[in-house]
């Protein structure tokens, strides 16, 4: 059962070496992913931190040269799953009555999403090495891959990384918690675990069909990544029920000794009648 809530956040500076866990203060979480264009996001509220943590978590959106590394994590009785890993992109402290509440603004990718080039002049390389080649360098882990099978005799990779596999592969290159991946519409990750979501597991109300798209809610489910398959089975509308892609994800709540309050995850996912391709990590 899905009770005893509890979190550690992890933040570290890679160039001091310094890193810092919370894991006992109040603390509100707003953490979105998707497989669309932009960037995964988290925006993290710390009650009473002290002023040495508010000070070593600080952060000015301008700042491109500074990194800190962020890793959230989250679940119930003491079982905690990473929801989110990326890099502060903001941070900063404030007076609210009694309270100092640090507000932190993530981002998915790091630093190196913005500052990254490249310029080099490729010899017999396939589409899945250049894949590769250009995750690696925005220093992201290698994820699963769908590119076509084209070999190149020559090839020139010139410009900001992010944008050339944007370019590349539009909307199926993406990244998750440091990860990036190339996973078209109706590929999911391979597996043979499918989560099976029902009100046993948590599910909150009604789903709600739009197009090929249907929304759920359900007590919070860190454990959940975009592109994997989720079997949903609703006794109050069963004829939503099925095996269905999840392509974005919102999880939004509050961890807190002291104050009362609700964590829940919001997903949209993908209607294809069962019908997915599944990838692998390559």
């Amino acid at each position: 059962m899905k009770f005893n809530r509890g979190y550690k956040c992890i933040i570290s500076n890679p160039s001091t070496l310094r890193s810092i866990t919370i894991s006992d203060l109040t603390c509100n979480f707003d953490i979105k992913k998707g497989i669309g264009a932009g960037l995964n996001n988290a925006t993290l509220k710390f009650y009473n931190l002290s002023a040495y943590t508010r000070d070593s978590v600080a952060k000015d959106r301008f700042d491109q040269t500074t990194k800190i590394d962020v890793n959230f994590q989250v679940g119930h009785n003491d079982n905690l799953s990473t929801c989110f890993s990326g890099s502060i992109l903001e941070a900063s402290s404030r007076r609210e009555g009694t309270d100092y509440v640090t507000e932190i603004q993530c981002r998915d990718g790091g630093a190196l999403v913005d500052t990254t080039y490249i310029s080099e002049s490729l010899q017999q390389i396939t589409e899945i090495e250049v894949a590769r080649l250009l995750i690696k360098k925005l220093g992201l882990n290698v994820g699963f891959f769908n590119v076509e099978d084209i070999k190149y005799e020559s090839l020139i990779l010139d410009g900001k990384i992010f944008q050339i596999l944007k370019d590349r592969y539009g909307n199926n290159f993406h990244i998750e918690d440091g990860v990036g991946s190339v996973i078209k519409e109706n590929d999911v990750k391979g597996s043979t675990f499918i989560r099976k979501i029902d009100s046993g597991s948590g599910l909150l109300g009604t789903p709600r069909k739009r197009g090929n798209k249907l929304f759920i809610k359900v007590l919070l489910e860190p454990q959940i990544t975009i592109n994997e398959l989720v079997t949903v089975i609703s006794n109050v509308e069963s004829r939503f029920n099925g095996t269905f892609k999840a392509i974005a994800i919102h999880h939004v709540g509050i961890v807190s000794p002291v104050k009362g309050g609700t964590a829940i995850t919001e997903l949209e996912l993908l209607i294809n009648n069962g019908q997915f391709n599944a990838v692998n990590i390559i």
